[in-house]
């Protein structure tokens, strides 16, 4: 579908279907908001007590019942705090699976839940990609058809601990979509640099591009099949994804009849409103509808939409 055409639908979905549809999400906007505005000053509060407050309790001896009271008010404001992040999360998780479903329409037929992602933490760690990592939380889900083929997105962050501390190996978004023809063994990208654990069986691909080569890691067991699909073409539309979504990072494990893009970004996708800001703001919605066209371009970054011929 051409740009304009898929701009013009989305436009009248907007003005048809989702617009009629935010003044109840506003009205409750409106009643959430001095709650979630105490909340938000009460974080800032908190942060300006425990800072200063530890620092001046290294270096002044304050009397006890001033200790009990800066504690006491600590804990309170820390409360007011989380309850207002709480508060934000579900509306903006609300607003999400009621709206965001609507602008999907636009390109195809897809589905938003909440909860774990088809794409277990055991799958990802059997690829060899962020071998630390020990704990999965998965955010927003997309699942769904888009020209026929099936597509996955889900919002996730890896994890690992050292001491006391949590370390995080992977947030972002992790994009699965489905080749039209089965990949025979399995190959991996990644940048160099990370903390890649090589499985058994895969070696090393040396392509042609000799930039490509400085700024990535190939892998795989089948050479001849890695070296078809990871074409000039196909490595110039990989380094324009990071471009795309303005990617800290991207990993890609090409694995029987799959194609998964795991592509770092610390910014929540999909934003549609939030409590602080007016519904009525079509920016926020075209601002979407913009991330959710980058990701769908990805299929034809890829020609996922054609016969690969392998």
């Amino acid at each position: 579908m051409e740009e304009k055409v898929l701009k013009q639908k989305f436009d009248d979905l907007y003005n048809n279907e989702i617009l009629p549809k935010i003044e109840p999400f506003e009205t409750e906007r409106l009643k959430l908001y001095d709650k979630w505005k105490f909340g938000n000053t009460c974080s800032k509060i908190f942060i300006v007590l425990l800072i200063g407050g530890s620092f001046l309790v290294s270096y002044v001896k304050l009397p006890v019942w001033l200790l009990i009271v800066w504690f006491a008010t600590i804990v309170v404001l820390c409360i007011f705090a989380c309850d207002s992040t709480v508060t934000s999360k579900k509306f903006k998780g609300k607003l999400k699976t009621k709206l965001l479903a609507k602008i999907l329409s636009v390109f195809g037929d897809f589905n938003v839940f909440t909860g774990s992602s088809l794409i277990t933490l055991g799958e990802i760690k059997k690829y060899g990609l962020f071998p630390y990592a020990v704990s999965k939380t998965d955010d927003d889900n997309i699942a769904g058809f888009y020209n026929g083929m099936s597509l996955y997105l889900t919002e996730t962050s890896l994890s690992h601990r050292v001491r006391k501390s949590s370390v995080i190996d992977f947030r972002g978004l992790i994009v699965k979509t489905v080749l039209n023809k089965n990949y025979e063994g399995m190959t991996v990208l990644s940048r160099k640099g990370n903390s890649y654990s090589r499985k058994r069986g895969l070696e090393r691909v040396t392509l042609e591009d000799p930039e490509f080569n400085n700024l990535y890691e190939v892998f795989s067991d089948n050479q001849v099949e890695a070296r078809y699909i990871l074409t000039p073409s196909f490595m110039q539309r990989l380094k324009n994804i990071e471009d795309v979504f303005q990617a800290e990072d991207i990993h890609c494990v090409i694995k029987d009849k799959y194609i998964t893009l795991f592509i770092e970004n610390n910014e929540d996708f999909f934003e549609v409103g939030d409590i602080g800001d007016t519904l009525y703001d079509k920016g926020k919605f075209c601002q979407t509808y913009n991330e959710l066209v980058s990701i769908f371009n990805l299929i034809h970054y890829f020609k996922l939409d054609k016969k690969l011929g392998l």
